[in-house]
């Protein structure tokens, strides 16, 4: 399956990418199957790739995520020929919202570290965004750079 999937694949930056996250360590519950379905529990690691896969991909949906890993062959290679149903892939979204959080600074500081990014203010160009003035819904400088010190801490 490898032969199929070119080297410049972003599949490959996925895979790379979470077999240097410590999984156990961010919070990862094994995934397990739906009742009454007689599967085996996934690898996390599995449902991990394909969950950014389909961000990158914009495959949003359970259903959708499902059907792309029958389908599609560099995501075969992805998550390394295994399928889970869509109940399976729901239900590790929604048990592992903090580790998908802690996945997201994982790479961020990434990037960081390996210089993709400058980590300067970041703005939202906000024209499609729906126009508010209210106070807590305006932004500041100092705002924000309370906001960023109370998400590290």
């Amino acid at each position: 399956m490898d032969d199929y999937v070119a080297m410049d694949n972003p599949v490959r930056a996925i895979d790379a990418l979470v077999q240097t996250l410590e999984l156990d360590t961010l919070g990862f519950e094994h995934a397990g199957a739906w009742s009454g379905s007689g599967e085996p529990p996934c690898d996390p690691a599995v449902l991990l790739k394909l969950y950014i896969y389909g961000y990158q991909n914009k495959v949003r949906s359970s259903r959708g995520l499902e059907k792309t890993t029958r389908c599609h062959v560099e995501v075969m290679r992805l998550c390394q020929g295994a399928t889970s149903t869509y109940k399976i892939i729901s239900d590790f979204r929604k048990n592992n919202l903090e580790a998908l959080q802690k996945v997201n600074r994982a790479f961020v500081e990434l990037c960081r570290n390996l210089s993709l990014v400058g980590g300067t203010t970041v703005a939202i160009d906000g024209i499609f965004l729906k126009a508010s003035a209210h106070r807590g819904t305006v932004h500041t400088k100092s705002g924000l750079t309370r906001e960023i010190d109370r998400l590290e801490s």
